[in-house]
C-alpha cells in the first residue's frame, strides 16, 4: 500500500489514511477534490469532504483523514486440474506430466477426463485441486 501523499492519483481507488472506504465526487478547477468518506463512528454514513489535490486533509499535518491509494484487492481463485502421463517414448512413461486446463469443479474435470477418454486419451494419474490469488 502506498502511504506517500506525493504519490496520490485520485484516478485510481482510494480510502483514507485510516482505512475507511472514499468515493470521490468530483474534481474542482483549482484542482481539489470533493469527496465522500464513510463517518468513523458510524459505518453505515457517508461525510462530505474537500481535499487538496494531493489527498491531504489537513495541509502539512499527515492524519487518518488523508486519501491514499487503496492497495488492490485480492480475489481467493480455485480450480480442478486434471494430472495426464506424458509419454517419452513408445515403451517409457516419464515422471513427467502435462495437464487438461483448469476446470472450475470436481465434477467437471472428472467429465472433461472421460471425454478426452472416449478420444483415446489416457485416464489421468491424479485430479487435485489448486488455488490462487489474483488482484481485482
Amino acid at each position: 500500500m502506498n502511504n506517500k501523499i506525493a504519490d496520490f492519483d485520485p484516478s485510481l481507488p482510494i480510502q483514507t489514511r485510516d482505512g475507511r472506504e472514499a468515493k470521490v465526487y468530483e474534481t474542482l478547477p483549482n484542482g481539489s477534490i470533493s469527496v465522500f468518506v464513510r463517518y468513523e463512528h458510524s459505518p453505515d454514513r457517508w461525510v462530505f469532504r474537500l481535499y487538496c489535490a494531493n489527498g491531504s486533509f489537513n495541509k502539512g499535518m499527515p492524519c487518518g483523514d488523508d486519501l491514499i491509494n487503496s492497495p488492490p484487492k485480492k480475489i481467493r481463485k480455485e480450480g480442478w486440474v486434471n494430472i495426464y502421463p506424458y509419454k517419452c517414448s513408445s515403451s517409457f512413461m516419464s515422471r513427467i506430466a502435462h495437464t487438461g486446463g483448469i476446470h472450475k469443479t470436481r465434477k467437471l474435470a472428472d467429465e472433461a477426463c472421460l471425454r478426452a477418454n472416449k478420444n483415446g486419451i489416457p485416464l489421468p494419474v491424479a485430479t487435485i485441486k489448486i488455488e490462487w490469488e489474483e488482484e481485482q
